[in-house]
């Protein structure tokens, strides 16, 4: 569809060769995703699934908490945005690294990976699960000022469409603010891309959107 081949649905009326539709919806298979992206180790991965190497999380987690910080700190000084409009990239590690990602009954995979972005992490503990869900948010220095939030509003839409229609099925839910966004927004299964927002209720609004999808 994107940037791999996607099986075509069989089911009782036949095959489903459906092109990628700009203005639809998915009709794809459900199945179980491993996944694993060789890349240089100083990249930070989102994706749809769970990350398989204990390495891996704890590096994104600790991570999260310097980033927390710091990004605690700027906005406190009233510094979080400066010199954010032409952000370098950094050289890439000479080391390698190897993520392995799982996705279970899911109809596609996708992800993002970028040497810049910022993470934070949280927990959203849903009543009719007996194990809290991973919530994370990835973005550039672009908006930072939005996305301080983003965990927040992702955690408040994930719990606000789990009592409504039925709670939500997967491990994590991911925001991530990087290039590809297909407009506002676009869903894949435990993540979600989300392009420039230019307010904190637009970035709030798309996220509860893209979610919703999920």
């Amino acid at each position: 569809t994107q940037w791999y081949p996607k099986p075509a649905v069989y089911d009782h009326n036949g095959w489903h060769p459906m092109p990628y539709l700009d203005q639809g919806e998915f009709f794809s298979e459900f199945g179980d995703f491993t996944v694993r992206l060789t890349l240089p180790e100083n990249y930070v991965v989102g994706a749809t699934g769970v990350v398989q190497e204990e390495k891996e999380r704890n590096w994104l987690l600790a991570k999260a908490e310097t980033d927390r910080t710091n990004l605690a700190r700027a906005e406190a000084a009233g510094k979080l945005n400066e010199g954010y409009v032409n952000e370098p990239y950094p050289a890439s590690s000479p080391q390698m690294k190897t993520v392995t990602w799982k996705g279970e009954r899911v109809h596609d995979f996708a992800w993002f990976a970028d040497k810049r972005f910022r993470i934070l992490h949280d927990t959203l503990q849903l009543p009719d699960r007996t194990k809290a869900v991973d919530v994370w948010a990835m973005f550039t220095a672009t908006e930072a000022s939005l996305w301080t939030k983003a965990a927040d509003y992702l955690k408040r839409s994930t719990r606000f469409y789990s009592e409504q229609i039925g709670t939500y099925p997967y491990p994590q839910v991911t925001g991530v603010q990087s290039a590809l966004s297909a407009g506002g927004g676009m869903e894949y299964p435990m993540i979600t891309v989300i392009g420039l927002s230019g307010n904190a209720a637009v970035l709030d609004d798309v996220l509860a959107h893209e979610v919703g999808h999920s």
